[in-house]
């Protein structure tokens, strides 16, 4: 989640934080392709903001693994992006240098350059693109994403063999059904032990809404889900976070508009525990959904049949 620049964190909102300093890279163009250069990092990129990112990590001490580092989504915590844009042109972001001092003194605690990560910043960028462009995620300028996290208990052999259906089919509903103008679905398949309820984040980009009248309807339609799947629930209540132009977020909004709005909503699926175990929540979403469509269908047909 982000924060604002300039803005605070209170001491007791993460578990174990470290402070890591980055160069953010605003996309204006899309980077779809598997062998990706620094060249085309640049021609795709609007401007490059100084961030920080503020990592996290539910593993004592920070003893973890690779798979401790998936099932704690990626030691994701919190982000601030500076608010200054600066243009790629003439300016060597490995020679970019970085210095961190602690509590407004001059004691310093950190510092380096844009070298120090895989010889400068462009070099990592060109390699994710190239990374995620052949695994079929390419880097674009502008995304709406749905993240669920699953258990991987909960993943058999059906789920695992279909799971790119799931995702396009996701996908493709939040812009077929949902509206929105682009649609993301991404799966994570969650190793914790024990296994962890299954949770969904939904995130918009929108140009404006009416709070009150969004934040009635999310919980309306999680009401009517209750009645077929009762574990299903707001995790927090919505949350909404102001995106003005020059925020790497704003790149989603039509081109033109002022303030944008991300529309954030985390859920949570509980299973009912009857056949299969509590945290397998993404199947008892799935068959429930599937039984109530079914009931509809069947009245829908009753009734034209009396007709």
């Amino acid at each position: 989640m982000a924060v604002p620049d300039g803005g605070t964190v209170a001491a007791g909102r993460l578990i174990q934080p470290k402070v890591e300093a980055e160069v953010a890279l605003v996309l204006g163009a899309d980077l779809p392709h598997r062998d990706c250069t620094v060249a085309d990092v640049i021609r795709a990129t609007d401007f490059a903001l100084a961030a920080l990112e503020i990592v996290d990590s539910r593993i004592a001490d920070w003893d973890i693994t690779i798979v401790d580092t998936v099932a704690d989504n990626a030691s994701s915590g919190l982000y601030a992006l500076g608010g200054t844009p600066v243009p790629l042109s003439g300016l060597d972001l490995r020679a970019a240098r970085m210095t961190m001092t602690r509590g407004g003194s001059a004691e310093l605690v950190s510092e380096g350059t844009g070298a120090d990560c895989l010889g400068g910043p462009l070099n990592a960028a060109a390699w994710l693109a190239s990374t995620l462009a052949a695994a079929g995620d390419p880097l674009r300028a502008g995304d709406g994403e749905i993240v669920a996290s699953v258990s991987s208990r909960s993943a058999g052999p059906g789920t695992r063999a279909n799971i790119d259906e799931f995702t396009e089919t996701t996908s493709s509903a939040i812009e077929q059904v949902g509206g929105a103008a682009r649609g993301k679905a991404i799966i994570v398949l969650n190793p914790a032990e024990p296994p962890l309820i299954m949770r969904d984040t939904v995130h918009c980009v929108v140009t404006a809404c009416a709070e009150e009248a969004v934040t009635a309807s999310v919980e309306e339609m999680v009401g009517r889900v209750q009645a077929y799947v009762p574990g299903y629930r707001l995790k927090q209540k919505v949350q909404y976070e102001t995106v003005r132009p020059g925020v790497p977020l704003h790149a989603l909004a039509p081109a033109g508009t002022g303030e944008a709005l991300k529309v954030s909503v985390f859920l949570e699926v509980e299973g009912a525990a009857h056949y299969l175990p509590a945290y397998a929540g993404n199947l008892d979403v799935m068959t429930s959904a599937a039984l109530r469509t079914a009931e509809r269908m069947a009245a829908h047909h009753a009734t034209e049949a009396t007709k």
